[in-house]
């Protein structure tokens, strides 16, 4: 880790982006990398408008769609017994616990690196339109250049999530209590999921 998040002064988005047709300002920086973003979110793309939309709603709920994919899967194992006795409704009930202490915990890290991902694009991307595998290695290289504090208490992340603002210096031990809290849900709907189901849904568990 040998990079850090700046914001400097002089850095033009003309330069990068001459055709844009909406106005583009500068955000920060990571050694040579520049990265910017929509002075107005409604002037994004389709493509990335939608990406951006839903990140936001995974940050709002603190949790991605294949965390709910699992959830229901495990849900529905539980209904489509024969028999339900005491012990399945107490597991809906785990279920159920789980997800509504999600609302309740901090942000998780990953969501919020997703949001952040789609909503600044550097001086090689197409503003227009936001590629996955691209956004996973933009991912990777913040996690590697910078620290987690370093890049979300900066003012450009604090502007994008407002939770940020809140959680200040406590964010290291907020985002290591919602991974841990994680691990354990992960956990509890596996148990309760077929060895196909887990396979359909490797990333969730890895």
């Amino acid at each position: 880790m040998n990079h850090k998040l700046e914001i400097r002064t002089g850095i033009n988005p003309k330069e990068f982006f001459p055709d844009a047709k909406h106005i583009i300002t500068y955000a920060f920086s990571i050694n040579d990398r520049h990265y910017f973003r929509f002075d107005d979110p409604l002037s994004m793309g389709y493509d990335r408008a939608l990406k951006c939309l839903v990140y936001y709603k995974e940050v709002e709920m603190n949790m991605d769609s294949k965390f709910i994919e699992a959830h229901t899967m495990a849900i529905d194992n539980i209904f489509l017994k024969k028999e339900i006795n005491i012990n399945d409704l107490l597991d809906v009930r785990v279920l159920n616990n789980q997800m509504k202490q999600r609302l309740q915990l901090p942000k998780e890290p990953d969501l919020m690196y997703k949001l952040a991902a789609v909503t600044f694009f550097d001086q090689r991307e197409n503003p227009q339109v936001y590629e996955f595998n691209y956004g996973e290695k933009k991912i990777a290289f913040w996690k590697k250049s910078t620290s987690l504090t370093d890049f979300f208490l900066s003012r450009p992340l604090m502007e994008l999530i407002p939770y940020l603002k809140h959680a200040g210096e406590n964010l290291k031990m907020f985002s290591e209590m919602t991974q841990n809290a994680t691990k354990e849900h992960l956990a509890s709907i596996s148990a309760m999921l077929s060895s196909e189901q887990r396979t359909i849904l490797t990333k969730v568990f890895q």
